[in-house]
């Protein structure tokens, strides 16, 4: 059992505290009684379980990470196995960017964009070398004591040029929302242009604090815009994160120069927040206890302070020479010494006075959760859980939703769901069929309920090569249930004419998109969807008659801000024939709801930071109580996920 004080390697390694745990092992800080000429004393010792296969692994991050010299690559200083513990020494960093942002909120585009060009660099040389790391992130970008930022945990990396790797078939590596489309669709397919991606989704990380969904969309876009993000530092994200591998820079010396010619001048990370960072994230020098099984959560959450978001920055070209010498001095923290706090206006919304607090219960699941649904799938009159996995390639049933910790479940499998799935009686049977959007296979797939609980096998409905997100509504009131379809800037109809017959592709919403939510109201669907160049909302309904498209109307946004709006979820709670909808900002602001009869927003809940890790995918009265719960899928790069229930009280 390693703990501090215990020596490794005869003595050389005296354990001082524990760092972090991850999914490659455990990593500790350490004192070398006996360092090399010009090595430091204190370093990091990665452990790895060498029983499980840890020897080899260590061998191989070693071996690919000693054929890429670069001072902003972390460096392998010594290796060896113990005890049954295969141990990696290498110098040790301060935090990690992503302790950084935790610690002190989005960086403002200076820093980040030094951040970026310094682990652009690393990559560059990795490129030329012909490796690919395979998993850039904020996570295994390491700040150091000098303020450099250097790449680490070449753990998943593929040497393109003697095809070392570690990828099983069907196997995933790396951490999914950083992934390059290609790599989801297919682990061996990566290239350097993998990197790139990966690379431009954490640029837009560092900026926002979370990643886009996909940063080739308008919608990234304007996020970026919003954040205040200098405009040719939005169209280096874009292009680096472009959906087609062919439409990247090929490797990051060409992504280099894209950076490095955006307009903005780099700054380095102040001192002073490198080490707040380290002793928020790093003080306590003690394991984390595990919990296995279902953990009670308490009635909400709390995250560490964050500076005012106040950018400055200047227009011009920096190298990373220039930014070398910046690395030296050190100084200030550019675009954050705002003298005042930013003062947050009163809400301007009325209380809804039906909702006192919410209580979470969260279960562990397979990996990567991309959506949840709620519906009543086997007519018990009790709503049960759909949850979608991509990385698992399954679809779970939690039937029963409120009793989350003991609920039963029926596991379906798919292949690369890519959203939260729609749930109703497609084909008239009477039993409930799931829905699922697969846009990397360019697909609609349906499951179809066969009887209580009882499921067919998943089957192609039609080809969709960019719907992420499919509602079952009948859009032109014949009777027929019809798809409507998210299609990145649009919404799609899919007119059914005769039992499993469906029209091609209809724009409702023709214009480009913010988001788009599709609601239930006694006079049939609606759509709302941002207009992001007017900040206004457009109104979608069926038209008169049963071929007319659509009747489109403009309205003043009812919300402050509606860009950054991360959840928008419908749900007739009061039982009156109207969904209700429910939105959860970004950053934690008032949990609210919006009555489409009347256009009333009022306040839920004053303060919504439970779902500031990730948005919740479903809202529904899981336990008959008149009150709005909400269903939470949660994962996280490089881990597995879990469902949370939040029940009302």
């Amino acid at each position: 059992m390693l703990q501090p004080g215990h020596s490794l390697q005869n003595g050389r390694y005296l354990l001082t505290r524990f760092v972090r745990a991850g999914g490659a092992g455990v990593v500790w800080a350490a004192h070398d009684r006996r360092p090399r000429k010009g090595d430091t004393t204190e370093v990091a010792i990665k452990v790895l379980d060498a029983v499980a296969g840890g020897t080899d692994a260590a061998a191989r991050e070693a071996e690919v990470a000693a054929r890429v010299r670069h001072p902003n690559v972390v460096r392998v200083r010594d290796t060896f196995v113990e005890d049954g513990l295969s141990c990696m020494v290498m110098d040790l960093a301060r935090c990690s960017l992503a302790d950084l942002v935790a610690r002190e909120g989005p960086l403002s585009p200076p820093i980040a964009l030094g951040c970026a060009l310094q682990a652009c660099a690393a990559l560059a040389e990795a490129h030329r070398a012909g490796v690919v790391h395979r998993d850039v992130k904020p996570h295994n970008l390491l700040v150091f004591g000098d303020g450099s930022v250097r790449l680490g945990d070449f753990g998943a990396a593929r040497a393109l040029m003697d095809g070392h790797t570690r990828t099983r078939t069907g196997a995933l590596l790396g951490s999914i929302p950083f992934m390059a489309p290609e790599q989801r669709r297919d682990p061996r397919a990566v290239r350097p242009s993998t990197d790139v991606y990966a690379l431009a989704v954490t640029l837009a990380w560092l900026l926002l604090g979370e990643a886009p969904d996909d940063p080739w969309t308008e919608e990234a876009a304007a996020q970026l815009r919003a954040a205040g993000t200098p405009p040719g530092l939005v169209r280096a994200i874009a292009t680096g994160g472009a959906r087609r591998a062919e439409h990247r820079p090929q490797d990051a010396n060409a992504y280099l120069a894209i950076l490095e010619a955006c307009g903005v001048v780099a700054a380095p990370v102040a001192q002073n927040d490198v080490d707040a960072a380290r002793v928020d994230r790093h003080g306590s020098g003690e394991m984390p206890a595990w919990v296995g099984g279902v953990e009670q959560l308490g009635a909400g959450g709390s995250r560490p302070p964050q500076r005012p978001r106040v950018w400055i920055w200047g227009m011009g070209v920096v190298t990373v020479a220039t930014l070398a010498a910046a690395l030296l001095r050190m100084t200030s923290h550019a675009g954050r010494d705002a003298p005042t706090a930013q003062v947050q206006p009163p809400t301007p919304y009325p209380a809804c006075g039906t909702l006192r607090g919410l209580t979470g219960a969260r279960r562990p699941g397979p990996e990567e959760a991309v959506g949840a649904t709620v519906a009543d799938m086997d007519g018990d009159d009790t709503p049960d859980i759909v949850v979608v996995y991509q990385q698992a390639a399954r679809a779970i049933i939690y039937w029963g939703g409120t009793r989350l910790i003991d609920a039963p479940t029926t596991e379906i499998p798919i292949e690369r769901g890519g959203g939260p799935p729609a749930l109703a009686d497609l084909d008239g049977d009477g039993v409930t069929d799931i829905v699922i959007a697969e846009p990397d296979l360019a697909r609609l797939t349906v499951v179809r309920g066969r009887g209580a609980r009882v499921f067919g096998t998943p089957e192609a409905l039609f080809q969709s090569d960019e719907g992420r997100r499919p509602h079952v509504t009948d859009w032109d009131a014949d009777g027929l249930p019809d798809l409507l379809l998210d299609m990145r800037d649009k919404v799609h109809w899919r007119r059914q004419r005769t039992r499993g017959a469906f029209d091609a592709h209809t724009a409702i919403v023709p214009d480009p998109l913010g988001w788009d939510t599709v609601m239930q109201t006694a006079s049939g669907p609606l759509v709302l969807a941002l207009d992001p160049d007017h900040g206004a909302i457009l109104r979608a309904q069926p038209g008169e008659s049963a071929d007319a498209v659509a009747v489109l109307t403009r309205i003043a946004s009812p919300w402050a801000d509606p860009e950054r709006l991360d959840a928008r979820l419908p749900a007739d709670v009061d039982g009156d024939g109207n969904d209700e909808l429910y939105i959860v900002p970004r950053d934690g602001g008032p949990l609210l709801q919006w009555n489409p009869d009347d256009g009333k927003t009022c306040v839920l809940l004053e303060g919504s930071d439970m779902f500031v890790r990730s948005p919740p995918s479903a809202a529904a009265d899981l336990n008959r109580d008149g009150r709005v719960d909400f269903v939470q899928p949660v994962t996280c790069a490089g881990c597995t996920s879990s469902i949370e229930v939040w029940t009302g009280t």
